[in-house]
C-alpha cells in the first residue's frame, strides 16, 4: 500500500523531531531506529527493504549515508 503525503510529512516531521532532540540528548538505540523507519517512510516506502527494491540508486545512497549518520548519533 503506497504511503499517503500526509504519511510522508508525518514521518517527516518525527524524523525533524528525533534530530533536534539529539542535540539535547543523546538517543538510544531504540530511539535511532525508530528514526530510521521514519526516515525510509518520508521517501514513501513502506519499509527498507522496499525503498532498496524500488528506489533509483542515488535516493538508495542518500538513504544509506543518512541512516548511518543516524545511527551513529546514537552510539
Amino acid at each position: 500500500m503506497p504511503i499517503s503525503d500526509y504519511e510522508k510529512l508525518k514521518a517527516y516531521d518525527q524524523l525533524n523531531r528525533f534530530l533536534a532532540k539529539s542535540m539535547e540528548t543523546k538517543p538510544t538505540k531504540e530511539q535511532a531506529e525508530d528514526a530510521v523507519k521514519h526516515l525510509f517512510r518520508t521517501y514513501g516506502a513502506e519499509s527498507e527493504e522496499e525503498l532498496l527494491q524500488k528506489a533509483e540508486p542515488e535516493l538508495i545512497d542518500y538513504y544509506k549515508e543518512i541512516k548511518t549518520e543516524i545511527i551513529k548519533i546514537a552510539k
